[in-house]
């Protein structure tokens, strides 16, 4: 499995892009498409950053788990997509943000401006 980014067998946990000034513990959907994460830390601040209250977090980022995703993996997808947008699979394997004749697989945690790689939350 060498596309595997995580995988668990409960909740991933990750750091994601969130609202500027979201509190740990607040439900906080990711996106319009249907993606939902609850916050272990607040945004991360420069001055939380400077303090050493976030290690590991940079600016508007927070330790979010995301109920009911176990398995994140590394994509190819082949074209720009923003962040926590639905990810589908052509019948020829290929992946993408056109939703048309094509299945639903997961979200993708990353924005991509061209094609590229991204984490992707399998469903």
């Amino acid at each position: 499995m060498t596309n595997l980014e995580t995988m668990t067998h409960a909740d991933v946990c990750l750091p994601l892009i969130v609202p500027t000034g979201t509190g740990a513990g607040e439900i906080v959907p990711l996106g319009t498409d249907g993606l939902i994460a609850v916050t272990q830390t607040p945004a991360a601040t420069t001055t939380l950053i400077n303090a050493g209250g976030c290690p590991g977090l940079k600016v508007d980022e927070a330790s979010c788990i995301l109920r009911g995703k176990s398995i994140v993996v590394n994509l190819t997808i082949n074209a720009a997509i923003a962040a926590y947008a639905k990810v589908y699979k052509t019948a020829g394997g290929a992946y993408t943000p056109v939703a048309t004749n094509n299945t639903h697989v997961g979200h993708t945690l990353d924005t991509l401006t061209a094609a590229g790689t991204a984490r992707v939350a399998v469903l």
